[in-house]
């Protein structure tokens, strides 16, 4: 690895979603290209088209972007909406194919919604 410190890393959000005293997880779609077939809990990746086309809170920056992307994440993954988002703990890596990533793991409370499941990203 070169001694230049490399900037760039993919951001995750992950949620362990709880209700009446019970915890959410599901396995990955096989076909995913990381951890697919594995037991995990509902999120997904920041993306800049998480942000960029809206108002941002201040001249420079939006605020709490990555609480956005990780109610939108579990809706779109398992179809529950969530509330009581708290900060769990943070994990880094550098997957096989070089890239680093970090990952920060969150609890939250289900709000509403039915299981229902992302095919292609959850079995």
């Amino acid at each position: 690895m070169s001694s230049e410190p490399q900037l760039l890393h993919e951001v995750v959000i992950t949620a362990i979603v709880v209700k009446d005293g019970k915890y959410l997880i599901t396995r990955r779609a096989p076909t995913k290209k990381r951890f697919g077939g594995m037991w995990t809990v509902p999120g997904g990746k920041l993306e800049t088209n998480d942000y960029v086309n809206l108002p941002k809170d201040t001249k420079d920056y939006w605020y709490n972007v990555l609480e956005q992307v990780l109610r939108r994440e579990v809706k779109e993954e398992v179809g529950l909406a969530i509330k009581n988002i708290e900060y769990v703990t943070s994990l880094a890596t550098i997957h096989a194919d070089g890239a680093p990533s970090l990952v920060i793991s969150c609890m939250a409370d289900w709000e509403s919604g039915e299981v229902a499941l992302q095919e292609s990203e959850t079995d």
